[in-house]
């Protein structure tokens, strides 16, 4: 009988990683959730006008390089001292992907016969897979991007059902893959039909993050990992497979869940995502798996729901001009050239840089002092 939950969030504390309780939960929720997912597609306890819900968590990170995109990734997937590798939950972790690796594609061969070369959908069907760089789901979430997207991408993150027609054939499986990716800064569509089939994690590092990540980098120098206690922990992931997979007969929402959703102005279509969260949450948090889970409010479900609707909201603003922002806003005052080159550090170019410090300056966020500094004079954190 274990709270898997805290026990994954202490096992990360004890290597030292920087925030350990900020993004981590919201990875243990997905776990839940692929796990419920694959019970329910099998046995369908919990559905939703008539059909099985689909519970898989998607989650994209979006930070500048450096600040945790592939860091969680290999904390929980990657090899045996990783969190999960090595359980009955399957993970594969992939430094780069196309669309057409993610779901397949069919071509014809030499001699003019078509083949169809599965993608990871369908080779890692039950598993979560982390990708480091997906270049078309960047693509698809960008505000910039107008060609069509490919609706098996589409499909495969949502209900599971890849249906795909080529010159040379037709693609057609079920997947239960749940996809854990990250993106760099931009501004992103959230209303998009990709956008919302996915958690958005948002790090915008000020001075403050900077120093931390710089401790704990330090900090973490030379601590190993007990395998005694990681033995432990993956025993207890086993077991909780196990519970859900054989124990578990009814989900239900408690009203605290809606009113908070009520509370916070949540549209129907992002509705699900809070539930997952929530789901995932007390899947992997009760000590020992009842026969029907009531999913409810407490306060850390509270906190999780505040900040998943703070990201969302500064995302939809645009991420790049937040990275001014923060910077300027952590310390109040300044000089130009020194915030330009923290931003090149960023990942972002000179002119990006210095357009984004007009715009907020005609924005009245910030003032252009002759001196060359750059002042806040915006003095609420919206």
């Amino acid at each position: 009988m274990t709270d898997v939950y805290n026990a994954i969030l202490n096992e990360l504390e004890a290597r030292n990683v920087a925030y350990a309780r900020k993004f981590p939960p919201y990875y243990v929720s997905s776990l839940g959730c692929h796990m419920f997912n694959i019970m329910n597609q099998q046995k369908g306890i919990y559905t939703e006008a008539g059909l099985k819900v689909n519970t898989r968590q998607h989650i994209i990170l979006v930070t500048v390089p450096g600040f945790g995109k592939s860091f969680w990734l290999r904390q929980f997937l990657e090899n045996e001292l990783s969190l999960v590798k090595g359980t009955k939950i399957g993970c594969t972790f992939e430094s780069q992907m196309s669309e057409a690796g993610f779901v397949g594609t069919a071509k014809f061969n030499s001699e003019g016969v078509a083949t169809e070369s599965p993608g990871l959908c369908r080779s890692e069907s039950n598993s979560i897979i982390g990708i480091e760089e997906f270049s078309a789901i960047t693509q698809a979430v960008s505000q910039n991007y107008n060609a069509g997207l490919d609706t098996a991408l589409l499909t495969a993150l949502d209900s599971g059902m890849v249906r795909k027609r080529l010159a040379a054939g037709k693609i057609e499986y079920q997947t239960n893959i749940s996809l854990w990716t990250g993106v760099q800064p931009a501004r992103y569509e959230l209303s998009s039909g990709l956008a919302r089939r996915f958690l958005f994690l948002l790090l915008i590092p000020n001075f403050n993050d900077i120093k931390q990540f710089k401790l704990n980098r330090r900090s973490a120098k030379n601590v190993k990992t007990n395998t005694l206690t990681l033995g432990k922990l993956k025993a207890a992931l086993n077991t909780r497979y196990d519970e859900i997979m054989k124990k578990l007969d009814k989900v239900e929402f408690d009203r605290t869940v809606y009113k908070k959703l009520d509370e916070l102005d949540v549209v129907h279509y992002e509705e699900p995502i809070y539930e997952r969260i929530a789901l995932g949450y007390w899947l992997m948090k009760v000590k020992e798996m009842p026969k029907t889970l009531t999913v409810r409010m407490d306060p850390e479900i509270d906190a999780l729901f505040e900040n998943e609707k703070g990201d969302r909201f500064k995302i939809k603003r645009g991420t790049q001009l937040a990275q001014v922002w923060a910077l300027v806003q952590d310390v109040g005052r300044i000089n130009e050239l020194k915030l330009k080159n923290h931003l090149l550090d960023f990942g972002m170019d000179w002119q990006d840089a210095s357009d984004l410090i007009m715009t907020l300056i005609k924005l009245k966020w910030v003032k252009k002092e002759l001196n060359g500094d750059i002042v806040a004079i915006r003095n609420d954190k919206k």
